[in-house]
């Protein structure tokens, strides 16, 4: 029998980012589409790693991809507690994704 370790996400923008383009109507094909026109060569495959937090994000991507949600950078991350250990953080938000 073969164990599956559960892998860490790679970033936390991943599920906000899916629900606000789904939000908007608009199908990763679409939405690679405007990066496309924006000046960024993204694939749908590269946005579907993104979405489910397979794949890493620069601030300069989080914040492109802001700008093409037309929302502030700040809606992209999760609520973070100010007085919250930065362990417990890390594991609430976690479990909060998956």
């Amino acid at each position: 029998m073969r164990l599956r370790m559960k892998r860490r996400p790679c970033n936390l923008a991943g599920p906000i980012i899916s629900r606000l383009r789904n939000q908007m109507n608009m199908s990763q094909e679409r939405f690679v589409i405007l990066f496309q026109r924006k000046g960024w060569d993204m694939t749908r495959e590269t946005l579907a790693h993104i979405e489910t937090q397979r794949r890493h994000l620069s601030d300069f991507e989080l914040v492109f991809i802001a700008r093409c949600l037309k929302v502030p950078v700040t809606e992209l991350l999760p609520k973070v507690k100010l007085n919250e250990q930065v362990d417990d953080m890390i594991d609430r938000l976690e479990w909060s994704m998956t």
